[in-house]
């Protein structure tokens, strides 16, 4: 029983809508239960509407909230789905 992080998901703007970010967010689940693991967390700003969409679409549900998570002082949403 272990979490698994997904610390950045990035797909650059000219590439966006064309179910890369779902490619690479499925390649990791893959991974993550070939390890064993049982859930998968990630983190995303506040501001960052499209990521928040992104997540909930792909069965991530809100867990919780860092008011100092980063830099900028924005504050950093985690998001948490089971395998």
């Amino acid at each position: 029983q272990g979490i698994a992080w997904i610390h950045h998901l990035i797909v650059t703007p000219a590439y966006r809508q064309q179910g890369i970010g779902t490619a690479l967010l499925g390649r990791g689940i893959q991974h993550a239960r070939q390890l064993g693991l049982t859930h998968l967390m990630m983190v995303v700003q506040s501001k960052n509407y499209p990521a928040i969409q992104f997540l909930t679409r792909h069965n991530f549900r809100f867990c919780g909230y860092n008011e100092q998570f980063y830099r900028n002082r924005d504050i950093g949403l985690y998001f948490v789905r089971g395998l």
